[in-house]
């Protein structure tokens, strides 16, 4: 229960490593990212739930004649998987 209230800070710094690296957002920085406390572990679930749902909306094509395929050419698979 505690480790989820760390979970955002956790992966607020790891995006902030990334970011200075020149790995991760090239284009467009936050600045409100490298503010302490600032990136809410909800905001992880958010994304994850948003995630999912674009991996669903790629892999709902209509089956080619080869039936792990979807029209679009991704794979077709079940989330989770």
């Amino acid at each position: 229960m505690i480790s989820g209230m760390y979970m955002g800070e956790i992966v607020r710094l790891v995006l902030c490593k990334l970011m200075m690296q020149g790995l991760l957002f090239t284009r467009q920085q936050s600045e409100e990212l490298f503010e302490p406390q600032r990136f809410y572990t909800k905001y992880i679930s958010e994304i994850e739930r948003s995630l999912a749902v674009s991996y669903l909306h790629i892999c709902s094509g209509q089956p080619t004649q080869n039936s792990t395929h979807s029209t679009s050419g991704y794979p077709i698979r079940t989330w989770p998987p």
